[in-house]
């Protein structure tokens, strides 16, 4: 794998790791909002049941009629009003409105729309394993706004006369704030990710320039030639000097020419030594002083290629 290649690896881990540190703190920070919003719906439906309970206890303790106390009870819940904040109460059989602020609702048919939303409401009671069962809708009705908004609703049955009494927080504003966190992180992420870029992308160029090449190739040249291969093709950049591939480069030549130089004097010094041994043979029959002197030249010949082989090798051992 090139270097370049791990670099951008190395850049895409990082990124991903901060984005998903991102998604992580967001996510967090929505469901602790969302957690909040269940805590006070719990203590409202609740705040609710007691105010319905305690009227009841005056009809089970004989001081109002079943209407009367129901009539009374509807009167303080729906007092409980302010803005957009109400409480709600359905016949927990029929989905029939008891309490809303909308007049025109309460003891109307219900719609279709209505008695799905009372299933959804069931439902929930019946699989809530706390006292308050939560329902999250996107399809909640907001005075003064157009369309459909995020709502989540809590709703409580009391039994005793069969009635749903439920209230509902709007989330849309956690939503927004969970998109607006969420593209926060995101510039965060960019914002750090191009000095991270420039960063990464100048310290491969360094590394790239002290290496003269990719480490790989480096690390394959540098086996080659501790091999014994000379013979490899070492490619460097336009007017690269100082880098490592470049004293590689210098290496091997060198390394080619005393090599080179080897060969060369020891092929001299076995020529030599043939002369030599011919000459000593000639002067061994003749005992002339013109064998004589052949026979010193040659033996000086062999003297001084022996040093310069000598001093070749050396250059090997140190």
């Amino acid at each position: 794998m090139k270097f370049s290649t791990r670099i951008w690896i190395i850049i895409l881990a990082a990124l991903t790791g901060m984005l998903l540190l991102a998604s992580l703190a967001v996510y967090t920070q929505r469901e602790a909002m969302l957690d909040g919003r269940k805590q006070q719906l719990d203590l409202l439906v609740n705040l609710a049941y007691a105010a319905v309970e305690k009227v009841h206890q005056r009809e089970m303790n004989g001081e109002l009629t079943r209407e009367a106390a129901q009539q009374e009870a509807k009167a303080i819940l729906s007092s409980y009003q302010r803005d957009d904040n109400y409480y709600f109460v359905r016949d927990f059989t029929s989905d029939v409105l008891l309490v809303h602020p909308n007049a025109q609702r309460i003891g109307a048919p219900p719609s279709a729309e209505a008695v799905q939303k009372g299933d959804e409401y069931r439902n929930a009671i019946g699989q809530a394993k706390t006292d308050v069962a939560f329902v999250a809708s996107r399809d909640g009705t907001r005075p003064g706004v157009s369309g459909k908004v995020a709502k989540l609703y809590g709703v409580k049955k009391f039994e005793s006369w069969n009635w749903m009494i439920g209230f509902g927080e709007y989330i849309d504003d956690i939503e927004n704030d969970f998109w607006r966190s969420a593209l926060f992180f995101l510039s965060i992420a960019g914002a750090l990710l191009v000095p991270l870029m420039a960063l990464a992308l100048r310290m491969r160029g360094t590394i790239l320039r002290q290496l003269g090449g990719e480490p790989a190739d480096v690390a394959d040249s540098m086996r080659k030639i501790a091999s014994g291969d000379l013979a490899i093709d070492i490619k460097l950049a336009s007017n690269d000097n100082s880098s490592l591939m470049a004293s590689l480069k210098m290496m091997q030549m060198k390394l080619k020419n005393l090599t080179s130089a080897i060969h060369e004097n020891a092929s001299n010094l076995s020529e030599q030594a043939l002369k030599f041994e011919a000459s000593a043979k000639s002067y061994t029959d003749t005992r002339s002083d013109a064998d004589l002197f052949e026979l010193v030249r040659g033996l000086k010949k062999l003297g001084k290629t022996s040093d310069i082989l000598l001093k070749s090798v050396s250059r090997f051992k140190s």
